[in-house]
């Protein structure tokens, strides 16, 4: 499986982290730094992965169903 790198942000409306989970690059910093968000750095820069991404959603939408399960 190959996996695209994705900057955590790009100039000029160019895809990046932010856009792809639609939250502030702030709240990109902090979802690595707790580690629910997987990172890695190409010389000084810090990209996710789409793989990445897809598993951190996936991770939130359990999160959320399990709450959801918890409340009934």
């Amino acid at each position: 499986m190959s996996s695209k790198l994705i900057p955590i942000e790009a100039p000029d409306g160019k895809p990046s982290a932010c856009s792809e989970i639609g939250v502030s690059r702030s709240t990109i910093y902090k979802e690595m730094n707790a580690g629910r968000l997987k990172s890695v750095k190409v010389g000084r820069r810090r990209f996710t992965t789409d793989a990445f991404i897809a598993e951190y959603v996936e991770k939130l939408v359990v999160d959320t169903d399990e709450a959801d399960g918890a409340c009934a």
